[in-house]
């Protein structure tokens, strides 16, 4: 988790937005340079076969191991630039993609290894110390690349933090190898571990009801905390990258103080219960963004105090969702009801920054 999270933080993080704005690349665009990665899990509906007959661990070795890879197309941008800005934009917008591509094939095989590794009375635990060291990498990914980011914005100081990213992306692999589990079930033709097997999800209404659920609630979350926020700091408020890096990792800081408590509670009240607080929680962040005012006295407190506080109520939010989701998936057919998840998840997340 560690190394994969300095990958993820490093080339798909706030960083690309950042970089993304320094290449001039419209507001309007970033929206949709930030999407490629959730719509991109569309991809993982097509993953059944390969997960059922090549087994999660392969697939998702061969998939980032890709996509590290082809992100490396990135540090083409300053032998491009002289050419136009424009060819610097698409470089950057390709290398998103194909990184967004490959990894939504690998994490096909994500969740039904994680179903087979994760004892049911656990769930609630491994999601939320998954969080946190989730978060507390990202605390220290973000102190990093402020540094890295500090002085004028420039290629080379984006193209660091990618280096960064690209490397601990291929030594997450090596320890992936050492995780047990994830084998062949070598079937792809019995219902249960083929294309047919999404009629009987479907069909599932309980299971249905709760991903339009979820879908909606992951929705609401990215209207804050997806590119709007990190756009309107940097463009509205003028603050320099330094300076949002920092407030980044004050809001992963908080969630690595918290979300154990709210792995807890999730056990202890029910998901349902953890969904809906952490829902009010980030609702009522997002109105303390409407006094976000440029300029005003106390906009620099506010913002810091609104964003982690929103950033500890998102996160409580994805460990009480997943911890539900693996009491709705149907054993011999984890793998279709994984997909379906990340599908309507992927969807709600990735046209809302649209």
């Amino acid at each position: 988790i560690v190394f994969n999270v300095v990958s993820w933080q490093c080339i798909v993080g706030p960083a690309l937005i950042l970089f993304a704005r320094s290449l001039e690349i419209p507001p309007s665009l970033v929206g949709l340079l930030i999407s490629f990665m959730p719509l991109s899990m569309l991809l993982v509906g097509l993953t059944v076969p390969l997960v059922n007959y090549y087994g999660p661990k392969r697939v998702m070795l061969t998939g980032w191991l890709l996509r590290n890879l082809l992100a490396s197309a990135v540090f083409l941008i300053p032998f491009v630039r002289g050419w136009g800005l424009h060819y610097a934009q698409y470089v950057l917008i390709g290398s998103v993609l194909a990184f967004s591509v490959l990894r939504a094939f690998g994490a096909g095989g994500w969740l039904p290894w994680l179903y087979e590794l994760v004892p049911v009375n656990q769930r609630g635990a491994y999601f939320s110390i998954e969080t946190a060291v989730t978060q507390l990498t990202s605390v220290a990914v973000a102190l990093i690349q402020a540094l890295l980011l500090t002085g004028p914005a420039n290629d080379w100081r984006f193209l660091m933090v990618y280096g960064i990213g690209i490397a601990s992306g291929l030594v997450s692999l090596v320890w992936m190898t050492q995780i047990p589990g994830g084998a062949s079930t070598r079937a792809t033709a019995v219902p249960e571990v083929s294309y047919v097997a999404y009629r009987a999800a479907f069909r599932d209404r309980a299971f249905v009801s709760f991903v339009i659920t979820a879908a909606l609630g992951h929705s609401s979350l990215t209207w804050l905390l997806g590119s709007a926020l990190v756009l309107y700091m940097r463009d509205a408020l003028g603050l320099p990258p330094a300076m949002i890096m920092s407030i980044t990792a004050a809001g992963s800081m908080g969630i690595f103080l918290t979300i154990a408590s709210w792995g807890r509670f999730a056990d202890y009240a029910g998901s349902a219960s953890a969904m809906f607080w952490s829902m009010i929680g980030h609702a009522i962040c997002a109105v303390a963004c409407m006094l976000l005012f440029p300029g005003a006295g106390w906009t620099r407190a506010l913002l810091w105090a609104a964003f982690v506080i929103a950033s500890v109520f998102n996160a409580a939010f994805y460990v009480a969702a997943n911890r539900a989701l693996l009491g709705y998936v149907h054993k011999q057919r984890r793998v279709v009801y994984s997909n379906l998840w990340s599908i309507g998840t992927s969807l709600a997340i990735g046209t809302t920054p649209i």
